[in-house]
């Protein structure tokens, strides 16, 4: 995990609640597919260190910079600290591009369609392989199925208009909104499996294409949206999924176990339940463990197990390899016996 440095040059408000941070490009520090991210470390409130990955709205063929959209969240330390703080010629510390949510082989689509299904800040990777698609790519049409709010909270209004306007024979976008407002000729209603699965229906009617599907999102817009994929019948290895946490709830019978955590110099001994990750369990007892994407992507809490069973739900970073020689990713990874003994690493 590659460490660097990158600075400001301007920051653009996107949405009432949500701001992109436009970065110098050093094409000899950094680079990045679209859909990738990057993470930021910051040190804030006493000093503190805390890390956050953020998605890439950019990419390299067409911007001269980079960029990063970042929304207020509540309980948000990190975001909010960067809505609120950051202007140009700041410097921030990252860790280089990461992350599996990209597309592969694009000679390989010819006369495909690609539906986006994003939610919120989940527009934010969309984006990004949105434009490249359109930008690089003519034989490729492109949907977009974009939920929101309310208007206001539109992250990329303006971006998403001018490509409709550029790109009118071969990019779709339909707006939905949870809130009624008046002169709005989109969706609106709150998202539900049926609503996704006409457009689904509609959109695989209108183009007889081999069809790919993009989500990204909250976590009950990705629940539903995975869903009403699966009643229409849509094969899963043509599902390709960015989540910002999680969406596995695992099913053991709640069991506490001991664990014990290697910190550099010292040794913890700590009670935890199998029902919370190891990481969430380390935090929860004060000890530091640095982390970001809290999904399995970015490989920033890796650690390694010298005792014990560990089960990893979700691993989007480690080779086979490096699981056989007993590392994890103690973000998605549970504790399965008494006393296992975990090795800390960053």
């Amino acid at each position: 995990m590659k460490k660097n440095f990158l600075k400001v040059r301007e920051v653009v408000r996107e949405a009432f609640n949500s701001k992109t941070i436009r970065f110098y490009y050093n094409k000899k520090k950094i680079s990045y597919k679209p859909g990738q991210f990057i993470t930021i470390i910051l040190s804030i409130k006493n000093k503190k260190k805390y890390t956050k990955s953020y998605s890439f709205c950019t990419f390299l063929n067409n911007n001269k910079f980079l960029a990063i959209t970042i929304k207020k969240v509540k309980n948000g330390i990190v975001s909010n600290y960067l809505n609120n703080n950051i202007v140009p010629g700041d410097i921030l510390k990252i860790i280089n591009s990461s992350g599996d949510f990209i597309i592969n082989n694009y000679n390989n689509y010819y006369n495909y369609h690609f539906i986006f299904l994003g939610a919120g800040s989940g527009i934010t990777p969309l984006i990004s392989l949105i434009k490249f698609t359109l930008y690089n790519y003519n034989n490729i049409i492109v949907s977009l199925i974009y939920v929101n709010n309310n208007k206001l909270q539109i992250i990329f209004w303006n971006q998403i208009n001018n490509l409709l306007s550029i790109y009118k024979d071969k990019f779709n976008v339909i707006y939905s909104l949870s809130r009624k407002i008046n002169n709005w000729n989109n969706l609106f209603g709150r998202i539900k499996i049926n609503k996704i699965q006409k457009l689904i229906i509609n959109f695989n009617f209108l183009y007889k294409f081999l069809t790919h599907y993009f989500i990204c999102g909250p976590t009950g817009f990705m629940k539903i949206s995975i869903k009403a994929l699966d009643n229409v019948k849509i094969d899963k290895f043509s599902i390709y999924q960015e989540s910002f946490a999680s969406l596995y709830k695992n099913s053991f019978n709640n069991k506490n176990y001991y664990i014990n955590i290697i910190n550099n110099n010292s040794i913890n001994r700590i009670r935890i339940s199998n029902k919370i990750t190891i990481l969430d369990s380390i935090l929860s007892n004060n000890i530091n463990l640095s982390f970001s994407c809290k999904n399995g992507s970015c490989k920033f809490c890796i650690a390694k197990c010298l005792f014990g069973r560990v089960f990893i739900n979700l691993n989007n970073s480690l080779s086979k390899k490096e699981i056989d020689l007993g590392y994890i990713l103690t973000c998605t990874s549970y504790s399965l016996s008494n006393d296992i003994i975990i090795k800390l690493l960053n």
